[in-house]
């Protein structure tokens, strides 16, 4: 504490100055009954080092009764509050709010703009020290949700900031929020939040690495949720359902745009610029659509038939392809530049790279993109009983795979690595061993041992060891010396990489190996008109992070020739947002089964999409990962109930849309922003009002439950009604439908009972709050009744 230093300010323009010069260092002060133990006790993730207290600031103080409004200041203490005789009587829910606080030691202290503004009271937010990685401090998780959630939120959970799931995908897939269609049962809903991202979700969903299931914070509970299925599953919805998705543009923009190369990247952007209104032709140098995706990816993972089924949707939508044509041979790109308004390049990385070893212009030693590339093409290729794969990656994998579905006997893959730092998916691993395939890491090759033909006839193999660790964590490699082996072998297939032929576009690359980019995240080139993305742009990734440049790049474009581009929809900051029960358990995640080994074969797909109730099962599995905390506030629950205004140096806030559960906050307020006053409309009043709190000590603690009730009547009939439920949710919460309710009826015993079943028809509870919603609808109806 002796560390902070006090900036003692006149007026709120000064606090606003010093609150934007400092950052996130600083902060205000009202009573300090809060932010004393806060900064004490350690738990804010940055320390706190400038304090500005505002009691002194004239504009903040007082309190006066016009005709329109209640006006407070924000420094107004509670005690002030809870004696005010014109308070008391004419909105005494407000009055007992305040009276409610704590202490009347504290109560002398502290402000009603810091009670409104405090900071969450959960268990893992105020642990000393800051030790738990809690997501309202900027963490990935909040602890609470499997955790010790005995005093939270019995109506979901809040938005604070994007799960992980979502900040891993390099494609920003809102996961969380389609699964919560699917909790719903709505298949199209969730279809359509996936499709404005992810058009080619049926691709995806059987090939991408899901580093969003790597990042899922079910994993620290037991399995990540199964998103590649869900995926695959609503990819297929669109395939089925073309005429629900795939639309044709209202209007023509009269723009052309050729996309050269129709991997995942110019698809992707194929799709969003015809969608946008362009005259759009793909162009690619081979005779089957796809790209690396038809001539990479082995059939048994991704069926031909579903790049098929993307030509002839798109084809239907007005998209012009062009096969066997290759720029620099077939059109050069100065045809093209002229030709059309924009020209976008996203070729893939079609050179696989070299390994430089003794003997290795044998004949049998092959490379990987021509061994998938003649698989895709059913091209027969002589290949003997014993394989030897270079690599480690999916791509490697891949090949090995391959190599036994074609009659291999044995296939033994290579890798300079560790086995635990090879950077091929763990299922792709699991299932070559599954098939037989052998694995012989920390090995590379050093000589391949010729036949008297010139063939391949028995590799000698060279042990490496791990040495010390590099900046990244992964280890550094060399060899043993004098430790080697020799096996043999018919074939030498390697698979360490790709890279980029920029023949035909050398213009673009400015000497260098990729396509030269002015700005990065446009895709623009240094030339006027061109646009690049993709492995040509970025180097060789993974083909959602081609879908999202693809995406992006024709945003870009659509920026420079017009064109609407709809931006996908995201679940708001603060928003609400739920998740089952059923999540709380211990589940294993939905797998799709794989076809036996003996019925594995090259051009037949390996496993089949899950039926839809299996899918709507895993979603029950998603945690959604919000916040479950709740506010603790009472004033601002009984000035929600109150329809309040609170007045900032900024603006006028209506009360039920002031709180908000953020990243190192609980309101709306921005940078440099304070409350200055509560306006309490006068004519808001009803005529029978009530404020009821539920703690265990009643001098000390905060609310295990409130409920603040703001009624007109005439005699039993409720003419209008507010009710509004604090440490209930993250934040106040209006119970909005069961007002709908009450409206207009004459309250009784019996409408109390149905009133309090419908304030709790939304709940999901915790592990251990569930005795919550039992109290809310006992105090429900108790209060409801005490309005007799």
């Amino acid at each position: 504490m002796r560390d902070l230093e006090l900036y003692h300010v006149s007026c709120t323009d000064e606090v606003k100055a010093v609150l934007k010069e400092k950052g996130d260092s600083s902060c205000v002060m009202g009573g300090g009954t809060d932010l004393v133990g806060v900064i004490r006790e350690n738990i804010l993730p940055k320390k706190m080092e400038e304090i500005v207290p505002l009691k002194g600031i004239q504009e903040l103080q007082g309190i006066e009764l016009n005709e329109e409004y209640l006006d407070l200041g924000a420094v107004t203490t509670l005690s002030e509050v809870e004696k005010n005789e014109e308070i008391k009587n004419e909105f005494p829910a407000l009055a007992e709010a305040a009276r409610t606080v704590a202490s009347p030691q504290i109560r002398h202290v502290a402000t009603v703009g810091g009670n409104i503004c405090q900071q969450v009271r959960c268990w893992y937010y105020r642990y000393q020290g800051d030790k738990f990685n809690c997501l309202r401090k900027g963490g990935e998780r909040c602890n609470a949700v499997v955790g010790n959630n005995l005093y939270h939120s019995i109506f979901g959970v809040a938005n604070v900031c994007d799960p992980p799931c979502q900040v891993e995908c390099p494609n920003a897939t809102n996961i969380p929020f389609y699964m919560e269609k699917l909790r719903a049962g709505d298949i199209e809903g969730a279809a359509q939040i996936l499709f404005e991202v992810n058009p080619l979700a049926a691709v995806t969903g059987r090939i991408c690495p899901h580093t969003c299931e790597q990042s899922c914070n079910r994993k620290k509970y037991d399995e990540s949720v199964s998103v590649r299925e869900a995926e695959r599953f609503l990819g297929d919805y669109f395939l089925e359902h073309p005429e629900r998705f795939f639309m044709a543009p209202k209007e023509e923009s009269g723009k052309k745009v050729s996309v050269i190369g129709s991997g995942p990247a110019g698809l992707s952007a194929a799709f969003y610029l015809r969608r946008a209104g362009h005259a759009v032709t793909i162009l690619d140098q081979n005779p089957e659509v796809g790209g690396m995706l038809y001539y990479g990816i082995p059939a048994y993972r991704l069926q031909k038939d579903i790049l098929a089924r993307y030509k002839e949707i798109l084809m239907g939508l007005g998209v012009q392809f062009r096969m066997n044509t290759k720029v620099g041979e077939t059109v050069t790109l100065e045809e093209l530049y002229k030709e059309s308004d924009i020209v976008l390049v996203g070729i893939g990385a079609w050179v696989s790279l070299g390994l430089d070893f003794e003997g290795k212009d044998a004949e049998g030693v092959l490379n990987a993109l021509e061994f998938l590339q003649k698989a895709a093409d059913r091209v027969p290729q002589n290949l003997g009983e014993k394989v030897v794969v270079i690599g480690g990656g999916n791509t490697s994998f891949d090949v090995c795979r391959s190599a036994k579905r074609m009659g291999a006997k044995e296939v033994t893959l290579l890798s300079i690595l560790p086995f635990d730092e090879m950077p091929a998916e763990e299922d792709e691993i699991e299932e070559a061993q599954e098939e037989g395939v052998r694995i012989l890491d920390l090995t590379t090759l050093k000589k391949v041992v010729k036949d008297e033909k010139g063939h391949v006839k028995s590799l000698i193999l060279q042990q490496m060891k791990k040495i010390d660790e590099d900046e990244t964590g992964l280890g550094n490699v060399t060899a043993v010396e004098g430790v080697t082996t020799q096996i043999d072998a018919d074939n030498v297939i390697v698979a360490i990489g790709q890279s980029i032929n920029l023949e035909g576009f050398e213009s673009l690359s400015g000497g260098g190996k990729l396509i030269a980019l002015s700005e990065k995240e446009s895709g623009k080139t240094f030339e006027e008109a061109i646009f690049a993305a993709g492995d040509a742009a970025y180097g060789p990734a993974t083909a959602v992070k081609a879908i999202f440049q693809g995406r992006s790049c024709a945003k870009s474009i659509c920026d420079v020739i017009g064109g609407i581009e709809a931006l996908p929809r995201q679940t708001n900051r603060g928003e609400k947002i739920t998740f089952s029960s059923y999540a709380l358990q211990k589940t294993e995640k939905a797998k799709s089964v794989n076809v036996p080994l003996e019925e594995r074969e090259l051009y037949k797909e390996i496993s089949s999409t899950l039926d839809v109730e299996k899918i709507l099962q895993e979603a029950q599995r998603c945690l959604n990962c919000g916040c479950v905390a709740v506010s603790p506030t009472d004033v601002g629950t009984a000035l929600v109930a109150l329809d309040a205004v609170i007045v900032t140096n900024e603006r006028q806030i209506p009360a039920d849309h002031f709180f908000k559960a953020a990243v190192m906050g609980s309101t709306v307020l921005a940078e440099g922003e304070i409350v200055t006053r509560i306006l309490v409309p006068r004519k808001a009043a009803g005529n029978r009002q009530l404020y009821f709190k539920h703690r265990t000590r009643k001098s000390i603690d905060f609310p295990i439950l409130s409920i603040a009730i703001n009624a007109h009547m005439e005699g039993q009939v409720i003419e209008d009604i507010r009710i509004v439920v604090g440490a209930a949710a993250p934040t106040p919460k209006r119970l909005e439908e069961v007002e709908d309710f009450l409206r207009g009826k004459s309250l009784n015993q019996d409408l109390a009972v149905q009133a309090a079943e419908l304030a709790v028809k939304d709940c999901v509870a915790l592990a251990e709050n569930g005795y919550k919603i039992h109290l809310l609808k006992v105090f429900m109806r108790r209060n409801l009744e005490k309005l007799l």
